[in-house]
Protein backbone atom coordinates (compact mmCIF):
# COMPACT_ATOMS: atom_id res chain seq x y z
CA UNK A 1 0.00 0.00 0.00
CA UNK A 2 1.36 3.40 -0.99
CA UNK A 3 1.37 6.04 1.75
CA UNK A 4 0.88 9.48 0.26
CA UNK A 5 3.33 12.14 1.29
CA UNK A 6 0.78 14.95 1.01
CA UNK A 7 -2.66 15.79 -0.32
CA UNK A 8 -1.21 16.54 -3.74
CA UNK A 9 -1.13 14.42 -6.85
CA UNK A 10 0.75 14.55 -10.12
CA UNK A 11 -0.83 13.93 -13.50
CA UNK A 12 2.10 12.68 -15.60
CA UNK A 13 1.10 13.59 -19.17
CA UNK A 14 2.81 12.11 -22.22
CA UNK A 15 1.85 12.30 -25.89
CA UNK A 16 0.82 8.68 -26.25
CA UNK A 17 1.49 6.31 -29.08
CA UNK A 18 -0.19 3.58 -31.09
CA UNK A 19 2.82 1.52 -29.94
CA UNK A 20 1.79 -0.29 -26.73
CA UNK A 21 5.41 -0.67 -25.58
CA UNK A 22 5.91 3.10 -25.70
CA UNK A 23 2.80 3.68 -23.59
CA UNK A 24 3.79 0.90 -21.19
CA UNK A 25 7.16 2.62 -20.71
CA UNK A 26 5.39 5.82 -19.59
CA UNK A 27 3.04 3.91 -17.31
CA UNK A 28 5.97 2.06 -15.71
CA UNK A 29 7.91 5.32 -15.31
CA UNK A 30 4.95 7.01 -13.59
CA UNK A 31 4.56 4.04 -11.23
CA UNK A 32 8.29 4.07 -10.39
CA UNK A 33 8.11 7.80 -9.67
CA UNK A 34 5.08 7.24 -7.44
CA UNK A 35 6.86 4.48 -5.53
CA UNK A 36 10.02 6.56 -5.04
CA UNK A 37 8.25 9.80 -4.10
CA UNK A 38 5.38 8.27 -2.08
CA UNK A 39 3.08 10.62 -4.01
CA UNK A 40 -0.01 9.86 -6.06
CA UNK A 41 1.27 9.98 -9.65
CA UNK A 42 -1.05 8.94 -12.44
CA UNK A 43 -0.05 8.59 -16.10
CA UNK A 44 -2.24 10.11 -18.81
CA UNK A 45 -1.90 10.57 -22.53
CA UNK A 46 -2.71 13.51 -24.75
CA UNK A 47 -4.01 11.20 -27.46
CA UNK A 48 -6.17 9.39 -24.88
CA UNK A 49 -4.54 6.00 -25.44
CA UNK A 50 -4.77 4.18 -23.04
CA UNK A 51 -5.80 6.86 -20.47
CA UNK A 52 -6.91 10.39 -21.37
CA UNK A 53 -5.91 13.48 -19.42
CA UNK A 54 -9.49 13.81 -18.21
CA UNK A 55 -9.63 10.17 -17.03
CA UNK A 56 -6.28 10.43 -15.26
CA UNK A 57 -7.34 13.65 -13.57
CA UNK A 58 -10.61 12.07 -12.38
CA UNK A 59 -8.63 9.16 -10.94
CA UNK A 60 -6.60 11.59 -8.81
CA UNK A 61 -9.72 13.47 -7.69
CA UNK A 62 -11.33 10.16 -6.64
CA UNK A 63 -8.37 9.66 -4.28
CA UNK A 64 -9.45 12.79 -2.41
CA UNK A 65 -6.61 15.00 -3.61
CA UNK A 66 -7.29 18.73 -3.74
CA UNK A 67 -4.01 19.86 -5.33
CA UNK A 68 -2.98 18.42 -8.68
CA UNK A 69 0.14 19.34 -10.63
CA UNK A 70 0.04 18.50 -14.31
CA UNK A 71 3.49 17.53 -15.54
CA UNK A 72 3.89 17.50 -19.35
CA UNK A 73 6.51 14.85 -20.09
CA UNK A 74 7.60 16.61 -23.27
CA UNK A 75 11.14 17.66 -24.14
CA UNK A 76 10.32 20.84 -26.01
CA UNK A 77 7.67 23.53 -25.94
CA UNK A 78 5.31 23.33 -28.88
CA UNK A 79 1.68 23.13 -29.88
CA UNK A 80 0.83 20.47 -27.33
CA UNK A 81 2.52 22.18 -24.36
CA UNK A 82 1.62 25.73 -25.35
CA UNK A 83 -1.90 25.23 -26.69
CA UNK A 84 -3.48 21.78 -26.33
CA UNK A 85 -2.59 20.89 -22.75
CA UNK A 86 -3.24 24.42 -21.38
CA UNK A 87 -6.69 24.37 -23.02
CA UNK A 88 -7.47 21.03 -21.37
CA UNK A 89 -6.22 22.39 -18.03
CA UNK A 90 -8.48 25.43 -18.32
CA UNK A 91 -11.46 23.12 -18.90
CA UNK A 92 -10.49 21.07 -15.85
CA UNK A 93 -10.30 24.25 -13.74
CA UNK A 94 -13.86 25.10 -14.79
CA UNK A 95 -15.13 21.56 -14.09
CA UNK A 96 -13.29 21.27 -10.76
CA UNK A 97 -13.22 24.74 -9.15
CA UNK A 98 -12.42 23.31 -5.70
CA UNK A 99 -9.23 21.61 -6.95
CA UNK A 100 -6.00 23.61 -7.09
CA UNK A 101 -4.50 22.82 -10.51
CA UNK A 102 -0.97 23.79 -11.51
CA UNK A 103 0.44 23.24 -15.00
CA UNK A 104 4.20 22.66 -14.84
CA UNK A 105 6.81 23.39 -17.54
CA UNK A 106 7.83 20.72 -20.09
CA UNK A 107 10.68 18.53 -18.91
CA UNK A 108 13.19 19.95 -21.39
CA UNK A 109 13.08 23.35 -19.74
CA UNK A 110 14.20 22.06 -16.35
CA UNK A 111 17.77 22.92 -15.33
CA UNK A 112 18.70 19.37 -14.21
CA UNK A 113 17.91 18.12 -17.72
CA UNK A 114 20.23 20.72 -19.23
CA UNK A 115 22.96 19.71 -16.79
CA UNK A 116 22.43 16.03 -17.60
CA UNK A 117 22.73 16.66 -21.34
CA UNK A 118 25.94 18.64 -20.85
CA UNK A 119 27.44 15.72 -18.91
CA UNK A 120 26.75 13.44 -21.89
CA UNK A 121 29.13 15.39 -24.16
Amino acid sequence: MMIMKQNKGILFVAHGSPNKEANDFIIDLAHQLADESKMAITPAFLNGNPVSIEEGFKNLVKKGLNKIDIFPYFLTPGGHTQRDIPALVENLKIQYPSIQINLLEPIGLQKPILEFILKCF
